[in-house]
């Protein structure tokens, strides 16, 4: 499992500040290289592990195209937590949240790239769908259904 919080460079190096995004498209490039060299057997499977923040989860469909690139099988997505400061945890932007996971989880179901939500991730996103659609929002009426679909 890798570490990518991001499909570029800037949300990758936002919790990583040290991490160098070169190296990290060297480092996968070489574990497909190394994929295709041990053929169809090979059992290995290319994960990733994405914390989600409020400034860069609005990036989560991103990552999905980007995983795919890789031959990425399963993203597993972790809030913040620690010692980084409240107002980046990605539950103070509900709509950010909503709107990503929506969007990421049809697209990871189409390119056939398992995604690991925290169950948070899910409620939160169901009630401001929900909430969006009650209110007349057909747009959140669908993306919710499709959501929904997922599971």
């Amino acid at each position: 499992m890798i570490s990518v919080d991001g499909a570029n460079e800037k949300d990758f190096t936002f919790l990583r500040p040290k991490q160098k995004w070169s190296r990290l498209l060297e480092a996968l490039d070489l574990v497909v290289k190394c994929q295709k060299e041990a053929g169809t057997d090979n059992k290995s499977k290319l994960n990733f592990l994405c914390v989600a923040t409020k400034e860069t989860f609005g990036g989560f469909p991103e990552l999905i195209k980007f995983a795919s690139k890789y031959n990425v099988k399963s993203i597993v997505v972790q809030a913040l937590i620690g010692n980084r400061p409240a107002r980046q945890s990605p539950y103070k932007a509900p709509k950010i949240m909503a709107t990503a996971t929506l969007e990421g989880m049809a697209m990871a179901k189409e390119l056939s790239i398992e995604v690991s939500l925290p169950s948070s991730f899910i409620e939160t996103t169901c009630n401001y769908a929900l909430e969006k659609a009650i209110g007349g929002k057909k747009v959140y009426h669908l993306m919710l259904s499709k959501f929904l679909m997922n599971f």
